[in-house]
């Protein structure tokens, strides 16, 4: 698999950590991008990780249509 070249390498930095079993706590938009990320890598159980951190840490936050559409996107079922 090859990589963009726009690629932003503290993103993949995060990916790799958490797929190696790191635990590492990002914002919320950090974390969108990295399930993003994951998802392109194939890394399901980095975007499981993130899933479980967005609804730990940030259940407080107002869920928005955007929200919704990225989990549909993403194929977070925990999230919804």
């Amino acid at each position: 698999m090859t990589l963009p070249s726009n690629i932003d390498m503290n993103l993949l930095y995060i990916c790799v950590q958490m797929a190696h079993g790191v635990q590492m706590r990002c914002k919320a938009t950090t974390l969108n991008y990295v399930i993003q990320m994951a998802q392109y890598l194939r890394l399901r159980n980095v975007k499981i990780y993130c899933e479980r951190q967005l609804i730990q840490q940030y259940s407080h936050l107002k869920v928005s249509e955007k929200r919704i559409l990225s989990a549909f996107r993403h194929d977070l079922r925990r999230y919804l």
